[in-house]
């Protein structure tokens, strides 16, 4: 189990960061409920909305705030992300 766990933490990395970044199902299952949508679709409905100019200023904030959850995800994950790679390299 103990050289397991970098493993199952870049796993978790990996998997979290790719339900974070999820835009087509939160799309679908929240388009007659637009008050349940994820940052991910709110920040497309920014840029895409109807009737609306693009706001890059709300676009850049959300995005900066999109970030946070995923830098500190990576800074718990950090060790065994590194340790993947430990014994990569020669010499």
């Amino acid at each position: 189990m103990p050289l397991l766990t970098p493993a199952l933490g870049v796993t978790a990395l990996w998997t979290f960061r790719g339900a974070w970044n999820e835009y087509i199902l939160p799309l679908v299952f929240t388009m007659t409920q637009p008050a349940l949508q994820t940052l991910t679709v709110g920040l497309a409905g920014l840029k895409y909305g109807v009737g609306d100019a693009a706001q890059p200023q709300l676009m850049l904030a959300g995005a900066c705030l999109s970030m946070l959850p995923m830098i500190i995800v990576y800074i718990f994950a950090n060790k065994s992300f590194m340790q993947m790679t430990a014994g990569s390299v020669k010499g």
